[in-house]
């Protein structure tokens, strides 16, 4: 067993990164970096609020209400948060999700955004791709290269490089924009193309698949079966909830209470498992086949596959409690928190984009909740 623990450290040190080694956490209500800072690391923030006015030599990931960045970023960045705001720099590639997404600033690589509402400002610079799911987007800006956009509505009034291929409901060119390449579309509807707009390429639209699903026996089948399909997953994470909340009585409150006192530890810790579990998992396989013991990375991945449902669980009894104290039922029997709140997360899931963010959120806020409750329960113990 020491053998492995040793090779296990040296895969690690082989297999990360020096900056990650030497990333630099932060966390708290509002985590800020001062404009006269430089940060020689990667950073890694979570707050209620984050914000970066200083430089920071290497990437950023960042998870908060509100993430601005209007410093220096040589590397990447990855965001999520309520609010995400681009007006610095940042060298490598933006990858963000959230509410509204604004780029004013310059990006020297790629963007891939996923949101409610994308506005690229008079300001944004993009150095290569544009890739975006949003319900409503607007580029001023300029894109080196291409764009590819999956859009409820989408405004071009900015300079695009390549293509534009989108699959939209509205689609409009302002007198200011122009396409270096190809605009491809897809729409109901014809696009809106200012006189003044340019676009050096071919401009083709193309009719979406018109798709009845209410009438004659397939369409009713189908939408049964994902109705079916809805209610068999929420009947499943109940009965999980049920079995977790009625044989766990103290640890689960445990859980949703840490989560109510400490969300940004709940959630930083909960990212940092979904990576480091099936990495060290990993490991611990190849290591095991070699000295023995491959079957620890497989429990331990078993243990880790039950715990993200169980995670989505406690988020849900978190969203119950909060839904129903707010409602002045703070008494009722945590069942029917339990109920409420997945109902909710379930209902917000079917939700295109904004479904998937929210639904990952809350494993992740989940599974660090219930590793920061079980530590405590074992230093309680040890005590």
């Amino acid at each position: 067993m020491r053998r492995i623990l040793l090779l296990l450290f040296a895969l690690t040190l082989v297999l990360t990164p020096a900056s990650a080694i030497a990333a630099e956490p932060r966390s708290g209500d509002a985590v800020v970096v001062r404009a006269d800072e430089v940060i020689d690391d990667d950073l890694y923030a979570f707050g209620g609020t984050v914000n970066v006015m200083g430089t920071v030599r290497g990437d950023v990931f960042a998870l908060g209400s509100m993430v601005t960045v209007s410093g220096v970023v040589t590397g990447s960045l990855m965001a999520a948060g309520g609010t995400v705001t681009v007006s610095g720099q940042v060298g490598g590639n933006v990858r963000a999700a959230g509410g509204s997404i604004t780029i004013d600033g310059s990006v020297g690589g790629d963007a891939l955004v996923a949101t409610g509402l994308l506005d690229i400002g008079p300001n944004g610079r993009v150095g290569r791709d544009v890739l975006m799911g949003a319900g409503t987007a607007t580029v001023v800006g300029q894109v080196g290269r291409n764009v590819s956009a999956g859009v409820g509505n989408l405004t071009l009034n900015g300079i695009v490089g390549g293509n534009v291929r989108a699959e939209v409901e509205t689609l409009r060119l302002g007198d200011r924009a122009v396409v270096n390449g190809d605009l491809v579309y897809t729409s109901e509807q014809e696009a809106t193309i200012a006189s003044g707009a340019a676009v050096r390429g071919k401009v083709e639209r193309n009719v979406p698949e018109r798709r009845s699903i209410d009438r004659g026996p397939l369409g009713v089948a189908l939408v049964f079966g994902l109705i079916l399909g809805w209610l068999r997953m929420l009947v499943g994470l109940f009965a999980l909830g049920l079995l977790f909340v009625l044989a766990l009585p103290g640890f689960s409150r445990r859980a949703v209470d840490t989560l109510a006192g400490s969300p940004l530890a709940s959630v930083g810790l909960g990212f940092a498992l979904v990576i480091a579990v099936p990495v060290i998992s990993i490991i611990v396989f190849i290591a095991g086949l070699i000295f023995g013991g491959w079957w620890l990375a497989l429990i331990t991945l078993a243990v880790f596959a039950i715990a993200l449902p169980i995670g989505f669980v406690v988020g849900g009894l978190f969203v119950g409690s909060w839904t129903l104290e707010r409602l002045n039922r703070p008494r009722s029997h945590r069942i029917w928190a339990l109920l409420l709140g997945l109902v909710i997360l379930m209902l917000v899931a079917v939700l295109p984009i904004l479904g998937g963010l929210v639904v990952g959120l809350a494993v992740l806020f989940g599974v660090g909740a219930l590793a920061l409750a079980a530590a405590k329960a074992r230093g309680r113990a040890i005590a």
